[in-house]
């Protein structure tokens, strides 16, 4: 059984920056870093499905095909080891780089999306309100 998410709108997480950040960067970071989609391979697998199923998503909607898929992505994606991304700012006067800690608060838009994942296809409910106007 498939769940479907709702894409929400990207955020800004680093302060005074014009950073675009999407729910596919999110889940893209996770899976490319993250230990636990490394291995076994079947983790890998699932991860690299969950990246096609985030290639194919239409009109806002994001289907993990796969249910397993979306039970272990909501796991990693609350409690993932390798952060939610990496931020590096440069000190305009030195030129050195640091890295810029962002609060998970920022990030709360993203994985709320992932965790609140439907059984149902919300396009196709929306047909199905048209129609029924129509009617």
């Amino acid at each position: 059984m498939s769940r479907f998410i709702i894409v929400p709108d990207p955020i800004n997480p680093v302060q005074d920056k014009n950073i675009s950040y999407s729910l596919k960067e999110l889940i893209t970071h996770i899976v490319d870093n993250e230990t636990r989609y490394q291995h076994p391979a079947s983790r890998a697998r699932a991860g690299k499905r969950i990246l096609e199923d985030l290639d194919k998503a239409s009109d806002g909607v994001v289907e993990i095909s796969r249910n397993e898929d979306w039970d272990f992505l909501k796991e990693v994606v609350e409690n993932p080891d390798c952060g939610y991304g990496r931020w590096i700012a440069s000190n305009k006067d030195t030129g050195a780089s640091t890295e810029v800690k962002v609060p998970t608060r920022k990030y709360l838009q993203l994985i709320d999306a992932v965790d609140q994942a439907g059984h149902s296809d919300p396009r196709k409910e929306t047909e199905d309100r048209k129609v029924k106007q129509l009617s």
